[in-house]
């Protein structure tokens, strides 16, 4: 009788210590679950620079790869990614115009945990406000001539003023030749002593008014890649992105066609 009782005791013992044992078990668990899902963020204070399209921001984590993604949000879809560590830029081949609006997003993980911060880019301005039919002719190798209508929703006093930047410089450069309706507003540009180069060239409009804001417009455009994809036996021609080339044997000369 004495060896049942005994028995059953250490029974007892066992099945208690088994309990403890799963009980901590799931304690510890539930306990970790908590810690992660309390984890503080390894990326915090998200810049953007729309000038430069540029994201950084400050790693409090030993993280050493993001993934930022820049995506549209109107009619024109597209989605690029790039990589970085404290910040991200996109190369000059991936970069997109932003008068539509833009969804800008950092991505990693941390401790098997997602994480990830976003800003939304909303241009101000009215729709139909911004410059339309946006184009530009480049003839004589150094010069080229931009034109656009107003938008249809624009004020009778809205003013367009054109600006361009070449990738790496800092800033725009206004037009300082414009073209006039009889109005008196500006609906064109002729640009002299233009680099053709092999990167995007960016073109900004912007706009102003006394009665409403006015949307920019913006556009990349590579210039040196469009005067190799043009046939140049037919001068004048006019492709997709309505960039045109003239003068047939300074472009022989200069792209060796």
């Amino acid at each position: 009788m004495k060896e049942e009782n005994m028995a059953a005791v250490s029974g007892l013992a066992s099945r208690f210590w088994f309990i403890v044992f799963v009980s901590s078990y799931v304690v510890s668990q539930q306990a970790a679950s908590e810690t992660l899902a309390n984890l503080p963020s390894p990326l915090v204070n998200l810049t953007v620079n729309l000038k430069k399209l540029e994201m950084t921001w400050d790693n409090t984590a030993n993280v050493t790869t993001y993934i930022c993604c820049m995506s549209s949000v109107g009619v024109d879809q597209y989605n690029i990614c790039t990589r970085g560590e404290k910040s991200c830029s996109f190369m000059n081949s991936l970069v997109k115009p932003i008068h539509q609006g833009a969804l800008f997003e950092v991505k990693t993980e941390y401790n098997n945990k997602p994480f990830s911060e976003k800003y939304l880019f909303t241009p101000e301005g009215m729709n139909g406000t911004s410059a339309e039919n946006f184009s530009c002719t480049v003839y004589n190798v150094s010069s080229m001539k931009c034109t656009w209508k107003a938008g249809w929703n624009a004020s009778q006093d809205t003013q367009y003023f054109l600006y361009i930047k070449y990738w790496g410089e800092d800033n725009e450069r206004e037009c300082h030749n414009y073209i006039k309706n009889t109005l008196g507003r500006h609906v064109g540009c002729n640009f002299h002593n233009v680099t053709i180069a092999e990167r995007k060239v960016y073109f900004l409009v912007n706009g102003s008014s006394n009665e409403t804001v006015i949307r920019f417009y913006d556009e990349y455009i590579n210039l040196y890649e469009i005067g190799k994809r043009v046939h140049l036996h037919f001068p004048g021609f006019q492709c997709e992105n309505k960039i045109h080339l003239e003068n047939q044997s300074t472009w022989e000369l200069l792209f060796g066609i």
